[in-house]
């Protein structure tokens, strides 16, 4: 949980977000050579996004480390537990099938 000072980092963080406008290597939908300085149109997925935007450097500090780690958490989040759930049950299974109290 974060504290008041933490908070009030984080919503100052999202503020500059909202008004900030990402430099070419950070767009979410597109990739730009350097070379030739063309943009093509190949979708970064949300996690490469997050990744890009957690290195990005303001006067040599994260721009948005607080913004960032939040994001990069919240996609840590399984987005259902079916997994876990088939595991448990193909252990379950495999206990009642190779029970040595039987």
């Amino acid at each position: 949980m974060l504290q008041d000072n933490g908070r009030r980092n984080l919503y100052e963080e999202l503020r500059r977000y909202e008004t900030w406008k990402p430099p070419h290597q950070v767009e979410p939908y597109s990739n730009h050579d350097e070379e030739s300085g063309v943009k093509t149109s190949t979708k970064v997925t949300v996690d490469q996004y997050w990744h890009k935007v957690s290195q990005l450097m303001l006067d040599g500090e994260p721009e948005f480390p607080l913004l960032s780690k939040l994001c990069v958490a919240m996609l840590s989040i399984p987005y259902c537990n079916a997994e876990s759930e088939q595991i448990i049950l193909r252990l379950s299974l495999w206990l009642r099938t190779n029970s040595v109290l039987e």
